[in-house]
């Protein structure tokens, strides 16, 4: 995958606080790759590194060098839209 579909495919929400979150329920459920912040809904949804990432809002160097790092294929811990789904069925659909 290219540079720009990995782009095109990938959210961010790097809001300082999230009360809840529904764009990152909503990313994880169509399989996106989603980066979000660690304050509030998002830091309970998200299973940083299996099924998204955490951000800190407040440290911006590290958040973009994350998403940076996974955009040019650095991590090598895949995140799946599998997983995600995984994480989004066990919270939401029991």
């Amino acid at each position: 995958m290219s540079l720009e579909e990995k782009i095109s495919t990938t959210i961010v929400q790097p809001a300082i606080f999230e009360t809840f979150g529904l764009t990152v329920v909503e990313a994880m459920t169509c399989g996106l790759p989603t980066f979000a912040t660690c304050k509030g809904g998002p830091a309970e949804i998200i299973v940083d590194g299996v099924s998204g990432f955490h951000i800190d809002p407040y440290h911006k160097e590290s958040a973009s060098e994350r998403i940076a790092d996974f955009l040019r294929g650095a991590r090598q811990t895949p995140v799946t839209g599998t997983r995600s789904l995984m994480v989004v069925y066990s919270v939401f659909m029991r």
